[in-house]
Formats: C-alpha cells, structure tokens, sequence
C-alpha cells in the first residue's frame, strides 16, 4: 500500500452492531472494511492486505482463536497486526490470543480513546515495518526484488508447483555487451539500461510473475501457470520489447540523455517434479542464457531438460 493512502482497518465481528460503534471511532481517520464472517473475512484479509484487523472472539462457525491462527498461518496475511476484541476479560482468554500471534486484546465495551490510540500505534508499526520490509527486499537500482526475496520466492514457488501439479517456467535474462556499454557510454548509461529493462519487464509480464536482480546485468523472471511454449512466446515478447525500448524510454524521459538501444539474450526452462531445489532450475536457466551467448546473442535458448 502507498504510505500516503489512508490505512484500511478490517473489523471481523458476527454482530453488526459491534462493527457499527468501531467503525464510528475510527471511520474519520481509516477507511473501514467489515465483514460478520470468520472465513469471509480471512479472504477479505488476503485480497484487501489492510493495516490492521479487529477480531471477535465470540462467533459462529469459525470463532476468533481459528481466525486468528488461519491468518498466521498463511504467509500473505501473517504480518497484518490483530487486535482481538471480546466481553472476556479474564487473563486466560488474554493470554491466548497472545499466543496466537494477536498484537492487542481489548475488552468490550471499547472505550474509544484506547481504540483510537492504539490503533494508531499499531498501523504506525505496521506500515514502519513494511517499509523496512520493501526496502530489504528491493534492489535499489531497479525496484524489482534482490536476489535474496527473489531466490526465497523461487522456492516457495516450487513448493506450490508440486502440491498443486502446476506449471512454473523460468527465465534468465541477460543484457548483452553490458561491460562495452558502460566503457563506451559511461556507468550512468549502464544503470539506465537496467532500469530500462526492468521497467520494460513490468510493463509486459503479469501481476503473478515475479522478477528479480540476480547479477549485475542479470535478471531472473518465475512464470507461474505457465508451460514451455506459452513461456517461450513471453521470452521472445520481452526480447522484441527490449530491443526497441531505448527510443520509447526516452520519449518518456526527456529530461533523461538517450540510451544506445541494446540487447538481451534469454535462457528458458521449466520446473520439473524431480527438482528438490530451485538452484537446479536456475542452472539449466543459465546454461540455455550462455547457448544464447554462444549463438550471437539476441535470441532465447530453450534448456535441454534431464531424461528422467
């Protein structure tokens, strides 16, 4: 979320009347989300991504405890601060809630300066959290992830590709004569071709495609859903794109010298089932990107796959 938007905060309560007194406390200052179920809400939490959760314990079907660990549980909505709110004030039901992975308990009736104070702490702490997060995450040149983030999605990418029986194809991706174009054009013209590319790359891939800087000149790209020859067509999308992006860069850019237009080569392969690591996937990657080399560059090389 933008650190300038006005924070969400998502109310779990089975009873609508509960809901209407704290979105009163809070709906000057936050925009408010609501829902009387437990499920709804877990998926409302991993769509939504608010900066906070108020939960009830007391509710039918899923009560606040299952809530609280379902949202714990799933990597999307663990780090989104939970306050738990309940008529229950005794130390054991506190505790409890605590242990689930809760930030806050607070008692009903709510007493809204309280309501209104730790709130505020607790979006405060969150979005300091996630900027820290975004920025140990990001390589700074080019805003995709570093190659930590990347290599840990990479895995967890492989995980799900296996338990769901899904596709996941992997390209590499590497700027041709990138060490001619810094000692003809400069450093500065070299940065600008890897941040040229990176924003050719979020232009043309898709919201569940995940890039990352692996290298210097290098970048990654994890194709989720996606078979060898739908993969190719995107390889040779973004190499089309690439080759003519300096003159469109530029035109967006005026304030910004030209770039000599340049190049990529591309190494492409698919995950396979008999992969324990990604570090297999990302080898046979780098051997079809050095064929590309090999060839004259410019082009995507398709990894020979293990007979298995």
């Amino acid at each position: 979320m933008n650190q300038n938007e006005k924070p969400q905060i998502l109310i779990i309560d089975d009873a609508p009347m509960n809901i209407l007194i704290l979105a009163r406390m809070l709906s000057d200052e936050y925009e408010v989300l609501q829902t009387t179920g437990g499920k709804e809400g877990i998926a409302m939490a991993g769509t939504k991504q608010p900066d906070l959760i108020f939960l009830d314990i007391e509710m039918p079907e899923m009560d606040g405890y299952e809530v609280c660990s379902a949202l714990k549980a799933n990597r999307i909505t663990a780090d989104i601060p939970v306050i738990i709110m309940t008529a229950h004030s005794d130390q054991e039901s506190e505790v409890q809630a605590l242990e689930l992975g809760a930030v806050d308990f607070i008692s009903r009736p709510p007493v809204p300066a309280i309501v209104r104070a730790r709130t505020r702490t607790h979006v405060t702490l969150k979005r300091q959290a996630d900027a820290l997060r975004l920025l140990s995450n990001t390589d700074a040149l080019t805003g995709m992830s570093n190659r930590r983030h990347f290599l840990e999605h990479a895995e967890l990418e492989l995980v799900r590709m296996r338990r769901n029986e899904r596709a996941l194809a992997i390209l590499m991706i590497d700027i041709d004569r990138f060490k001619m174009i810094n000692d003809t054009y400069g450093h500065a013209k070299g940065d600008l071709a890897l941040q040229t590319l990176a924003w050719v790359a979020q232009r043309e891939l898709r919201q569940i495609d995940i890039i990352g800087r692996i290298g210097g000149e290098e970048f990654a790209v994890l194709l989720p859903e996606t078979q060898q020859p739908g993969a190719m067509l995107v390889a040779e999308r973004l190499r089309i794109a690439i080759e003519g992006s300096s003159v469109e860069f530029a035109a967006l850019n005026p304030d910004i010298p030209k770039l000599p237009d340049f190049t990529v080569s591309i190494g492409l392969t698919i995950a396979l089932k008999a992969d324990q690591n990604f570090s297999a996937c990302l080898a046979r990657a780098d051997a079809a990107l050095y064929q590309a080399k090999k060839e004259g560059r410019n082009r995507v090389c398709i990894a020979d796959l293990p007979q298995v």
